[in-house]
């Protein structure tokens, strides 16, 4: 049960026989698409979720592309968006939830263009990606050189690569494979774009009601409501699998009619290859940073949750440092992204060369970093790994022809002392974290002993 005000329950009783309406956008697999004239796809999954724990029918506004959606809300055609990023231009219109979905966009473009290290690689070509999309918007206020090509939908943005209009494309890391069956000789993944892309649901600000209730309902979802919807779309987040016995009956009557039995077996160990290469490419893509090469933060909440379960069994403690680099912007704005994106890489190894064997460090987006603490019996070893990590960081990186200095403020939460679930512990440490920027930065400070329970 949802634990909720008389206020809150009030306008649930009065709202209970009425229809509410959603904006839907109709072209988004796998996130939003219909089946047969019907809504289907993850956010509507969750939106199943919160139908249910507010007993509230909702009803599609369908709408033909994410354009089209934004601009229905804002009229006032409907009164919330299921999955939006904030940005400062939407605020102005809309109200945002906690976020309760992350999505990882990656540059896709064909098989003979290479992989790149850095952005500013890109400047002078064009890209294409989702008109109004944020992270369109991010990269061109961070990245003004790349030209832009902006389109509806993302048959769109792929179809301008496949006929050289644009260099790469945009696109959501889940989305892409989704349609990757029929791209795989035609399209590759060649970066993964750092912008963190916290999914929330998005309320028109004239229904503050509506809002208050979203934003329970998103806290109340816990690990089995993720981990089911995961389930359910894993087919979306891997890459077909060859069907090879289907595949050696074609072969062996293809063999059979043409004689070329060398030649046809040479291609058919190819096309497995490039298939199990790109199969273990998007595998790796979706779970570590392309910069540094560290674990991202998917791969570390996952690793977080397991930590979590071990430590029922070994009644051990697990721990999460929250790093920040105090200075990460100065470096940026005086010597540019491409020393930043040293500075990260060289910071990345700074942070491995002071863990235990036990312990995982994780890049989670711009100059922040986590590290999973486990099988630790004291906070006291916990805070000790905090400090080498503080001391390890605060020295002079060379970044190409510069020297720069920075620090980090990080801060400590453990399990079971201040939250039992993966989320709570994160955001527990997090808000240690911006208590050492307080205190004075370059130090680590742990968090208050009040346990955060899961909401539910």
């Amino acid at each position: 049960m949802l634990k909720l005000t008389d206020a809150q329950q009030q306008w649930l009783t009065q709202h209970q026989q009425r229809q509410i309406k959603y904006c839907f956008n109709a072209n988004w697999a796998p996130y939003d698409s219909l089946k047969d004239g019907k809504p289907q796809g993850i956010f509507h999954d969750y939106l199943g979720i919160f139908t249910q724990r507010l007993g509230i029918e909702f009803v599609p506004h369908i709408t033909p592309d994410w354009t089209a959606a934004l601009a229905a809300v804002q009229r006032g055609d409907c009164a919330f968006l299921v999955g939006a990023v904030k940005t400062p231009e939407r605020e102005a219109f809309l109200n945002f939830t906690s976020p309760y979905f992350s999505m990882y966009n990656v540059l896709v473009a064909k098989p003979d263009k290479p992989f790149i290290g850095s952005l500013d690689s890109l400047n002078g070509k064009s890209i294409s990606g989702p008109r109004n999309g944020a992270v369109m918007q991010w990269l061109a206020k961070e990245h003004p050189g790349i030209k832009q090509v902006n389109v509806v939908t993302g048959d769109e943005t792929l179809a301008l690569v496949m006929e050289d209009k644009a260099y790469a494309a945009v696109s959501p890391l889940d989305s892409f494979v989704a349609d990757y069956k029929w791209q795989i000789h035609n399209l590759k993944i060649i970066g993964k774009l750092d912008y963190p892309y916290p999914i929330s649901v998005a309320v028109r600000k004239d229904q503050p009601e509506l809002f208050s209730l979203m934003e329970v309902a998103v806290n109340s979802l816990g690990e089995a409501d993720h981990a089911a919807i995961t389930r359910k779309y894993q087919s979306f987040t891997v890459v077909e699998e060859v069907d090879y016995r289907k595949l050696a009956g074609i072969v062996a009557v293809a063999l059979a009619l043409i004689g070329y039995l060398y030649y046809s077996n040479r291609r058919l160990s190819g096309e497995i290859a490039r298939r199990q290469r790109a199969e273990a490419e998007l595998v790796h893509l979706a779970h570590h940073d392309a910069l540094t090469g560290l674990p991202s933060l998917r791969m570390g909440m996952a690793q977080l949750d397991a930590a979590l379960l071990r430590s029922q069994r070994t009644r051990k403690l697990v721990g999460v440092l929250f790093i920040d680099l105090d200075g990460f912007k100065a470096v940026n704005d005086n010597w540019g992204h491409q020393a930043g994106d040293a500075l990260l890489k060289q910071a990345a190894l700074a942070i491995q060369s002071s863990l235990r064997s036990s312990d995982m460090a994780a890049r989670i987006g711009g100059d922040e970093f986590i590290v999973l603490l486990e099988d630790a019996d004291k906070v006291e070893d916990m805070m000790v790994v905090g400090r080498k990590i503080q001391q390890a960081l605060a020295c002079t990186f060379s970044v190409g022809e510069a020297s720069v200095q920075v620090t980090a403020s990080i801060g400590l939460a453990v399990h079971p002392l201040h939250a039992n679930d993966a989320e709570s512990l994160m955001k527990m440490a997090d808000q240690a974290m911006y208590e050492a920027k307080r205190a004075g930065k370059n130090t680590v400070q742990m968090a208050n002993n009040i346990r955060q329970e899961q909401a539910g």
